[in-house]
């Protein structure tokens, strides 16, 4: 949670079930250098993880776990829908991480975490795998807000037909207007829907 404030990322909403082990926003979160490192401070929770994790530098006094390693390591933890929006937001073009990701990233990753395994028969798969694996093929580029990767899932599961996100659209007054979610075949879309 600490990386993805540090990266400017929306924060996903915690079930209920994990809050206490993943502790509050208030705490601090690091990640431990080695599996059975001990470390204790106030209002610190410590991490370890079973895989090598991608570092992104803030300032140059601060590292932190970067985006697509923040999600996977959440990936067990998060309901799909707050998994594939947390996706969709690390995605957004106006993210602050300054970094641009794509679905192509995240099926890397994923692919990539699980091929730890072949290469090393004593690691057994990372927790939350398989939910990752299924989040990343519900998840689209381009989307604005977490409410619009909230609409964009809702739309996939309900079985409605593709369509684009803040597709552009031309008027006759030569105009032009971003369509939140437009489904071009069939002309049409909203800028504001409630859910």
């Amino acid at each position: 949670m600490t990386a993805l404030k540090l990266l400017g990322i929306p924060l996903p909403h915690i079930p209920r079930r994990y809050a206490t082990m993943l502790g509050n926003e208030d705490e601090f979160h690091a990640l431990l250098p080695r599996r059975n490192t001990r470390y204790h401070a106030k209002n610190v929770r410590f991490f370890s993880v079973n895989m090598p994790v991608d570092v992104v530098d803030v300032t140059p006094e601060i590292r932190c776990v970067g985006p697509l390693g923040t999600w996977f390591m959440l990936s067990p933890f998060l309901s799909l829908p707050e998994l594939v929006t947390l996706g969709c937001c690390i995605m957004m073009p106006h993210a602050l991480h300054g970094q641009q990701y794509a679905v192509v990233d995240f099926e890397d990753h994923v692919e990539y975490a699980g091929g730890l395994v072949r290469f090393n028969e004593r690691r057994r798969s990372p927790r939350g795998i398989v939910h990752a694996r299924y989040a990343v093929q519900l998840m689209r580029e381009k989307l604005a807000s977490p409410m619009e990767a909230r609409l964009m899932l809702l739309l996939i599961v309900r079985g409605f037909p593709e369509f684009e996100v803040n597709y552009p659209i031309r008027v006759h007054s030569g105009e032009c207007y971003y369509g939140d979610i437009v489904f071009v075949k069939e002309k049409t879309g909203s800028s504001q829907v409630s859910v």
